[in-house]
């Protein structure tokens, strides 16, 4: 017969023998839960993968000058998932990625308050008809956007090494940490001059029509019209140079070696543009052999939905909240990009790739490979995990572009579809 000390054993063996076995089970189902998540990646990439190469195979590929730098450009929209997409160069720790930069030089252009010079303000005036980029204002994009990726950053605008981007988008900036903790450290931001400039030019971009812009660009750009003119204005803007001719000496000394070194560093630099058109593309690519261009975009119902759902300086001026008209002028501006680019692509063969953002979120790691494909060169692993996480069943980036057919209403979409005709008929689009 067992005694009272052999129960007690007994019991404590079936105790931790039950509690073992739980244990099992829950890691068992840990480990088929990692299983099956890893076949569904390997599956998606497997069957994407024919897909993909047979469309990118088509295509021709220009070497690239091996004793130089790559850059490549993103040029898209507000509300294309550019941020998502810009991350599989910010998470490359051998790229040197900047985000939206365009903005400042606006402001260092026009006097306009930071993040208020509207991309589709820039291509709309706040009627409703298509805005022409003047010839000097493209060219002002072009010469910008070729010294910032060749690591020319004394030729860069002091606007552009102050702009509160960096701070406000810091996470986007990760090559540029060090560069952004000198100028928190010294309290050099853009701030400390804007004053002196948005009740004369304007606070939004377009504000006070284009007479009002040409004689900003003029005060604040040609020392000659500023010292021979009196009034307001002159007084503000010479306020305003002398306050950025001070920062400029501070932040150089203090913090753009920071910026130049990182910039030198890499060798493939990148930066994402929503104020750009294809037009500035045709005087970088010709400068640089070594330039590529990608061109982002996204269905316009999801586009104009998500400009819907952000602030003011997300959309149009004209379109204000009507979902529609912010529809026509995404279509006006991507389909006068995509002609534009059919003729760059005679031109510079095999130097500029499209990429639509929702085929992007349903197959992401195939289109990454593509992407740095088409740049010969790898995709880094710590990016191929971000890939992972952020695409995961919990940050469903397939559920999120694909938002718009729950939150439109049937008739909406109709609409927006009505107006974007050219759109769809100018691209190859598989979502319906």
């Amino acid at each position: 017969m067992f005694g009272r000390r052999h129960v007690l054993q007994l019991t404590f063996f079936l105790v931790i023998g039950f509690l073992g076995a739980r244990f099992l089970i829950v890691v068992l189902t840990v480990t088929s839960r990692l299983s099956r998540t890893q076949i569904q990646q390997t599956y998606r990439y497997i069957n994407m993968a024919s897909f993909v190469n047979g469309n990118t195979d088509k295509m021709t590929f220009v070497p690239f000058d091996a004793t130089r730098p790559k850059k490549v450009i993103i040029l898209t929209y507000q509300r294309c998932g550019s941020s998502f997409f810009g991350q599989l160069f910010n998470t490359n720790p051998d790229v040197f990625y900047t985000y939206e930069p365009l903005d400042s030089l606006y402001s260092a252009l026009y006097g306009i308050k930071e993040g208020w010079n509207v991309p589709s303000d820039i291509t709309t005036y706040w009627n409703g008809s298509e805005r022409i980029i003047p010839t000097k204002e493209g060219r002002a994009i072009s010469i910008f956007l070729d010294h910032l990726l060749s690591c020319q950053i004394k030729s860069l605008p002091t606007e552009t090494l102050i702009h509160r981007f960096w701070f406000l988008f810091s996470s986007f900036h990760v090559a540029l940490r060090d560069f952004i903790k000198c100028l928190g450290t010294n309290g050099l931001k853009y701030t400390r001059c804007e004053a002196y400039t948005p009740g004369l030019c304007g606070r939004r971009f377009g504000e006070f029509g284009d007479d009002r812009l040409e004689k900003c660009n003029q005060f604040l750009w040609t020392n000659e019209l500023r010292r021979s003119s009196r009034g307001i204005l002159a007084q503000n803007t010479t306020k305003y140079r002398r306050c950025i001719d001070g920062m400029r000496a501070e932040v150089d000394r203090r913090c753009t070696p920071l910026f130049r070194i990182q910039c030198q560093r890499s060798e493939l630099r990148a930066t994402k543009v929503v104020r750009a058109t294809m037009a500035s593309m045709d005087q970088v690519l010709e400068q640089d052999v070594n330039v590529r261009v990608i061109h982002l975009i996204r269905d316009p119902r999801a586009v104009v939905l998500s400009r819907l759902l952000f602030d003011s300086s997300g959309r149009s001026r004209y379109a204000g909240k009507d979902v529609v008209k912010e529809a026509t002028v995404y279509c006006r501006d991507v389909v006068r990009d995509i002609r534009r680019r059919r003729q760059l692509d005679e031109k510079y063969s095999g130097r500029l790739l499209t990429i639509i953002y929702d085929d992007l979120t349903r197959y992401p790691i195939s289109y990454a490979e593509q992407i740095y494909k088409f740049l010969n060169a790898s995709l880094h692993e710590k990016t191929i995990s971000w890939l992972i996480r952020n695409t995961s069943e919990k940050k469903n980036s397939t559920k999120i572009a694909s938002k718009w057919q729950k939150k439109l209403s049937y008739q909406t979409a109709r609409r927006i579809m009505d107006v974007c005709k050219t759109f769809f008929a100018e691209v190859d689009y598989s979502f319906s």
